[in-house]
């Protein structure tokens, strides 16, 4: 049985430098009880790995869009089509067992 790493990240922008290394940067995003969480989820050695930040306010948009070069990010409601740029979708996610 896989062991679940959940991993609480500083900040949204470890978030998406993280997220950018993987293969398909996915990031999900949870309304929970009593916060919000965006989180991206992947597998290594037999075990998933659960990075996540914990927000005080909701996300709004469809993408975080990614500049490669400078680092920066922004939420988005559009796919960015700027070669310099990667767009990671948004994905709500109603019911998880994992954070």
């Amino acid at each position: 049985m896989p062991e679940v790493i959940k991993i609480e990240l500083a900040s949204v922008k470890d978030l998406v430098r993280l997220a950018y290394g993987l293969r398909y940067p996915i990031i999900y995003k949870y309304k929970g009880s009593d916060s919000n969480y965006l989180m991206i989820i992947y597998g290594t050695g037999g075990n998933i790995i659960v990075p996540y930040v914990k927000l005080e306010e909701e996300i709004e948009g469809e993408y975080i869009v990614y500049d490669t070069m400078s680092g920066n990010y922004r939420i988005s409601d559009s796919f960015s089509t700027n070669p310099k740029e990667l767009s990671m979708a948004i994905v709500s996610v109603k019911k998880q067992p994992l954070i």
